[in-house]
This record gives C-alpha cells, sequence and structure tokens, in this order.
C-alpha cells in the first residue's frame, strides 16, 4: 500500500506541479507507511519457541549463570540467538534470558 502510494505520489508531482505541497505529504505518508511495515514484517520473521519442559531462563549461557526466572512448559518465547547448546529467548514480552536448547522446540520464522 505504502509504494503504490508512494507511485501516486510522484505521479502528482509530475502532472500538477501546483499542488506539490499537497504531494509531499503523500510522499511522506507513504514513505512512513512503507518504512513501518517492512519493519512489522521483520518482526513477524522472527522465529518463535516453544518450551517443552519447564526450564529456568538464565542471564548468561551456562548451568550456574543466575537465574532471570522460570518458563512453564508450553509457554511461547520468541528465539532472539542461539550459540551451542544455548538460545536466547525473550518471554512476557520483555524477559530475555538465556535456555538449554534442548527445553525449546522452534516453530515458525
Amino acid at each position: 500500500m505504502g509504494m503504490l502510494g508512494w507511485l501516486a505520489g510522484w505521479i502528482g508531482w509530475v502532472r500538477r506541479p501546483r499542488l506539490r505541497d499537497r504531494w509531499v505529504v503523500l510522499l511522506l505518508f507513504a514513505a512512513v507507511s512503507t518504512v513501518a511495515g517492512l519493519g512489522l514484517r521483520a518482526w513477524h520473521r522472527r522465529p518463535l519457541g516453544i518450551i517443552l519442559d519447564q526450564t529456568t531462563m538464565r542471564v548468561s549461557p551456562h548451568g550456574l549463570a543466575p537465574a532471570v526466572g522460570p518458563l512453564d512448559s508450553g509457554g511461547a518465547v520468541r528465539i532472539l540467538r542461539t550459540q551451542p547448546g544455548w538460545t536466547l529467548v525473550e518471554a512476557s514480552g520483555s524477559r530475555e534470558g538465556w535456555v538449554a536448547s534442548e527445553a525449546i522446540a522452534s516453530i515458525g520464522g
């Protein structure tokens, strides 16, 4: 939709030069909506995971790291990064922590 507005804005800019201030508004709106759409698309492409067994999120990727909090089995998390044996996840919208990779089933993304 943003790209159609962008194209229409430039066509209007060229064909109706006396109304350029209106076309500028359309071009700005089209640019903002295109960037927002691309950002949402990138956000929704991030992979999700399901917690298989009740586990604990940790501050860093090793078993002796301080706990951030528990994760219940069946809960959904957003996978941010992986490294051998550990996965950085985001749970409940803002809590981030490391979880053992075998405790998560990756879906989507």
